[in-house]
């Protein structure tokens, strides 16, 4: 169930757009598949399918690839690290950080980003939830990584020189192909990217 967060609850209620470039018994048989199946999703996995739906409703290209590459961070958990060497040198680096005479938020904010050096960045989980979700296809993964650092040129520096037209329908593809994999379910229209 992805709901739209801009109507008020009044009960039981749903609404769709579909387009169907396959015959109705196809649509009949996956739409029974999914009713059929018993399943919770993962309150993340809706949060990812609902900024991927609301992607599509995004007035300029910007907006929709942004929007496209955010719905994977809810599904990505950054791992961390394991390595007792790297550990061992934050706890330290945050030992000394406490005793340098700084505002207390500025300290806490320091500390807290040396934490994160333990563990993977968002975007290496993002790569590893796709590698591990479409192993077959190397350039899944290297899209994805792409579009994560156009993502970051455009919020952090306000432009791209790239075709996000083209990388969005990439992106969303991939998406769709991760979303088919984690619910283990078919694909009305199978992904084209290889």
């Amino acid at each position: 169930m992805v709901f739209d967060r801009t109507q008020k609850a009044r009960g039981p209620c749903s609404s769709a757009r579909l387009s169907i470039v396959s015959p109705a018994s196809k649509l009949s048989m996956l739409v029974n598949e999914v009713l059929l199946k018993e399943m919770d999703p993962d309150p993340r996995l809706l949060v990812s399918m609902e900024l991927f739906a609301s992607s599509m409703l995004e007035s300029t290209e910007r907006a929709r690839f942004i929007s496209l590459i955010s719905s994977l961070e809810p599904l990505a958990s950054q791992e961390p690290y394991d390595n007792q060497e790297v550990g061992r040198m934050i706890s330290e680096l945050i030992g000394r950080i406490a005793q340098i005479d700084l505002p207390t938020n500025t300290r806490e904010s320091i500390a807290t980003r040396a934490r994160d050096l333990t563990r993977e960045s968002i975007s290496q989980s993002i790569v590893r939830l796709v590698g591990n979700h479409i192993p077959e296809s190397h350039n899944a993964t290297t899209a994805v990584k792409e579009a994560y650092g156009i993502r970051s040129k455009i919020l952090h520096q306000g432009s791209c020189d790239v075709d996000l037209t083209e990388k969005s329908r990439q992106l969303a593809e991939i998406i769709r192909c991760l979303y088919s994999r984690i619910l283990q379910l078919q694909l009305l229209v199978p992904t084209t990217f290889t």
